[in-house]
């Protein structure tokens, strides 16, 4: 994994200076800023791009650390078996045309599958669209419209490279910043439980989005995943398999077959890891689980500034069978005295207009929440500033975060009405509030604190009884 995601040199096979795979990942290297040397490899160039070209691996002026390998199916193999022979540490294959059943696509993947086995090489795909490791400066995605973004807390996996790719676009248009996003195809090489296995070591990551299509080794993705919970790390999964039709398509892209839906949740059910039903959910969850602690249980608190859109929580929060928390006497005696007029008492409290000194008042009523023991957490309704103006929305939000750096417990998450798009004045407002999460929808806020909650109070129970 190391020579995969922290290479000290690239090797291209089937680079060209005509337009095609190799040269956009080489193109993506070096608006990447990649440091370290990168070697286009094909026997009919004597350059490309401006860089010697060398007919072979084994030509090289020092043994490839990574090697990307874009030629066609059939070749690949040959290739590889060059890769290990030169000493190469890793590698990615590009190339599809080891998905299906027909005799010649089922001898070639055995053929691989055994190369690898016995070689120890780690290869990612084959069928993928590349890699992105911030650390390394290494981007070998062959996708322009992904932006190289600096440091992150987000690692982003998937058998899909469309997928992996939307998604860290949506994360960088939340202001959220990607360590590490990896494309993995048809997983014959490392599989899921190698990524996760992996992302549960670094340091700076804190959450995996993951997209799985079929899972090479349940047993083991299942052991990652409670081990990345362990370290402090959450992973969020997208799992496609619910109808026949998607798990044919399924099949058909990366030549996997999921299982059904209801025994994935089976395996991931006490490991902590959170189960999402679509791509918006996934980047709702990351969002929360970058900047909030993680819940501890399901129980959720919520804050409005709207009689409508108290009625909208309240309809939400049951048609998603999430459950809103029942508040202690003391909690509610508490925001009697805080809510003034126009305010509803309950759970979703309508605060009323903020106007007259309402900070104070509603920090306090957001304490009480905090504090109420049936409370696990809370929902607040605001939305990013998309441009400057607002000085008393600016100084809640700092308020807030200020509240949860000197009073941590019960995480915080605030929420829009509506959905809506985040400016460049939005993403440097949120670089400055490091600890509050900005959800975006009632429906969407609430679907994915309900699972990452359902998620964190099955890990906790389970753990409980170990322990026991």
């Amino acid at each position: 994994m190391a020579a995969l995601l922290h290479p000290r040199n690239v090797a291209l096979v089937g680079a060209s200076p005509r337009p095609g795979m190799a040269t956009t990942v080489l193109e993506a290297l070096q608006r990447a800023g990649y440091p370290h040397p990168v070697y286009p490899v094909n026997p009919r160039y004597g350059d490309v791009a401006g860089l010697p070209c060398y007919p072979s691996l084994s030509a090289l002026p020092e043994r490839p650390d990574h090697v990307v390998v874009a030629v066609p199916a059939p070749n690949v193999v040959e290739v590889l078996r060059e890769a290990v022979a030169a000493g190469a540490g890793s590698a990615t294959i590009m190339s599809s045309g080891f998905e299906g059943n027909e005799p010649e696509v089922a001898a070639r993947r055995d053929e691989l599958q055994s190369l690898l086995r016995e070689s120890g090489l780690a290869v990612s795909g084959p069928n993928c669209m590349g890699n992105f490791s911030a650390p390394a400066r290494f981007m070998t995605m062959a996708e322009e419209r992904v932006p190289i973004v600096d440091r992150g807390t987000v690692a982003v996996a998937g058998q899909s490279g469309g997928i992996v790719m939307a998604i860290y676009r949506s994360l960088w248009d939340r202001g959220i910043a990607t360590e590490y996003a990896l494309t993995t195809g048809d997983e014959i090489g490392l599989c899921s439980a190698d990524y996760i296995e992996y992302f549960a070591t670094c340091d700076g990551v804190n959450v995996i989005v993951y997209y799985a299509e079929g899972l090479a080794e349940p047993e083991r993705f299942a052991a990652a995943c409670r081990s990345a919970t362990g370290a402090g790390k959450r992973v969020v999964i997208y799992k496609v398999g619910r109808s026949e039709g998607g798990r044919e398509a399924a099949l058909l892209h990366t030549g996997s077959l999921p299982g059904p839906l209801d025994a994935f949740d089976a395996l991931i059910a006490t490991t902590g890891a959170v189960r999402v039903d679509t791509l918006d959910e996934a980047v709702e969850a990351a969002e929360f689980l970058a900047h909030a602690a993680a819940p501890r249980g399901k129980r959720i608190g919520v804050i409005v500034f709207s009689g409508g859109l108290k009625a909208m929580v309240a309809d939400c929060a049951e048609r998603i069978g999430a459950e809103l928390a029942t508040l202690a006497e003391g909690t509610l005696a508490t925001l009697s005295r805080q809510v003034g007029t126009g305010g509803s008492i309950g759970n979703p409290l309508d605060f009323g207009p903020p106007i007259g000194g309402w900070l104070e008042r509603y920090l306090e009523c957001l304490r009480a929440f905090r504090n109420d023991p049936n409370v696990d957490v809370v929902l607040v309704q605001d939305e990013l500033l998309r441009g400057p103006g607002s000085s008393h929305k600016e100084a809640m939000f700092a308020g807030l975060d200020q509240m949860l750096a000197a009073e941590p417990g019960i995480p915080v998450a605030l929420f829009s009405m509506i959905s809506h798009s985040v400016t460049d004045y939005a993403r440097d407002l949120r670089g400055r509030l490091p600890l509050l999460a900005f959800l975006q929808e009632p429906a969407k806020a609430i679907r994915a604190v309900d699972a990452i909650g359902s998620a964190g109070a099955r890990y906790t129970t389970e753990t409980k009884v170990k322990r026991t």
